[in-house]
């Protein structure tokens, strides 16, 4: 295969997100022939994650008629739980038929974690995505599940994890909720963020709020001070400033897809066409190199 350079490569990536289903406008600069910087159509692309691979047949039904062009893919769901479901071959199926691709490593999500933990969950995230097909290279998004300041335990498990997975060759990204947004952009230029905060109350893991969250609209959600957007302003959410990616809604029923098969999925919105490839992040932010 020929080698296409970075111009090349970054102008032909925005050609092909363009045409792209499941697109909402935004507005970018690129390069041109000359170095000159242009603007160019940049549009936010339609994701969904979910627990396990939900199989072929669906996968294709959601790009097909629903034009979401993103699969979350789980390498962990903690740093003892791993899922068989996500495989090499469905990493490569997806690959093979022009996916995006969010990879997340669930690591540890203890409070006051050691570096050691920081290290080995590093060498097993590296070693998942090796393992899954990935090449070196590639971002693997960090699961952070709550809410940490950079400089507690937590956040500086999670420095020594980014600095430890940058010398095993892949990227650090990080998907986590919105509140560590203004301190994990310090460090990462690849930060997809959960606008679900957790409900502020006692009984917030309570079978009942729990039902809640999952089953209210996103309206219901904001109104009850669980989402930081305004649904009737913005219905699809929107990405935080600084950031790659926004996950806004949860434990969605797609009937003609997912019903079948008892599938929810959680909603995602991306700038960048392939978010675990490093020239599609920096082209999605605008950046010529990435932190």
């Amino acid at each position: 295969m020929a080698w296409m350079s970075r111009r090349r490569f970054v102008n032909s990536s925005i050609a092909v997100a363009a045409t792209l289903g499941g697109l909402r406008g935004a507005a970018a600069q690129s390069f041109d022939d000359r170095g000159e910087t242009k603007d160019v159509p940049v549009k936010d692309i339609l994701g969904v994650h979910c627990d396990s691979y939900p199989g072929d047949d669906v996968v294709d039904k959601l790009r097909k008629f629903h034009y979401i062009r993103i699969m979350g893919f789980y390498l962990s769901h903690s740093d003892t739980k791993l899922d068989a479901s996500w495989s090499k071959e469905a990493r490569k199926r997806l690959a093979n038929n022009a996916w995006g691709i969010f990879p997340i490593y669930n690591g540890t999500q203890d409070v006051r974690p050691s570096r050691n933990q920081a290290v080995h969950d590093a060498g097993q995230a590296a070693d998942l995505m090796s393992k899954m097909g990935f090449p070196a290279g590639s971002v693997v998004y960090l699961d952070i599940e709550n809410g940490h300041d950079e400089k507690d335990p937590y956040g500086q498990y999670v420095k020594i994890w980014m600095e430890a997975l940058r010398g095993l060759k892949f990227y650090p990204g990080a998907y986590s909720v919105y509140p560590n947004a203004s301190w994990l952009t310090k460090f990462s230029s690849a930060v997809w963020t959960a606008e679900l905060p957790q409900v502020q109350t006692e009984s917030r893991d309570s079978q009942t709020i729990q039902s809640f969250r999952n089953n209210a609209s996103p309206q219901q959600l904001f109104d009850a001070g669980i989402l930081s957007y305004d649904p009737a302003k913005d219905p699809h959410g929107k990405i935080r400033d600084g950031c790659v990616a926004t996950h806004y809604a949860r434990q969605q029923t797609i009937s003609d897809v997912g019903a079948a098969a008892n599938v929810r999925f959680d909603l995602d919105w991306s700038k960048a066409a392939d978010p675990s490839n490093t020239a599609s992040v920096a082209e999605a932010m605008q950046l010529r190199d990435l932190i």
